[in-house]
């Protein structure tokens, strides 16, 4: 069952974890960049499971974990764009051979770059090594084969019920008894 939200109850859940950094009408622009990235990072680009956003701003995921990470890409987006700015924008002060360079104070922006996109980095390693990312590993006409608490992904015509020979696109060339 696919997730769906208005993109603006997204960027209102955004807005929300960044304060006065950024307006909703300027988080509104990383929307699509962040679905693109999420696409390549968790393999679903070109998939049922593809992150989908519609001219009305309607954005289907296939889970509401998706929906969370999707949130986290936003806000790591929005806190390198911010570093990015603050940096650039430093003062260099020059008086005779004194001189302050002010950009060193902005290490803070380091912290939080590293906080908000370790959060997203890790929440992407859960979701990878979860059970719904397997779920949405699944191939458009693919099967799962259940063996006791064992599951296996096929696609193909290579597969023998009674799990002799055995062959998956994971086969390691090991034979089943």
């Amino acid at each position: 069952m696919s997730t769906i939200i208005d993109q603006n109850d997204l960027i209102d859940d955004v807005v929300t974890d960044m304060g006065d950094s950024i307006t909703a009408s300027g988080a509104l622009g990383y929307v699509g960049k962040s679905i693109r990235r999420l696409n390549r990072r968790l393999h679903i680009t070109s998939t049922s499971g593809a992150i989908s956003v519609n001219a009305s701003g309607i954005i289907t995921a296939s889970n509401e974990e998706i929906v969370d990470i999707l949130c986290l890409q936003i806000e790591c987006l929005i806190v390198k764009t911010s570093q990015g700015n603050a940096i650039s924008k430093g003062i260099k002060i020059k008086s005779g051979s004194d001189s302050v360079d002010t950009t060193a104070s902005f290490g803070g922006f380091q912290n939080l770059v590293g906080n908000v996109c370790g959060e997203l980095k890790n929440a992407i390693t859960d979701y990878l090594s979860g059970s719904a990312a397997a779920d949405s590993a699944i191939v458009d006409g693919g099967d799962v084969i259940w063996y006791g608490d064992q599951r296996e992904y096929w696609e193909g015509e290579d597969y023998d019920n009674s799990r002799k020979n055995f062959k998956s696109p994971f086969d390691t060339g090991q034979e089943w008894d």
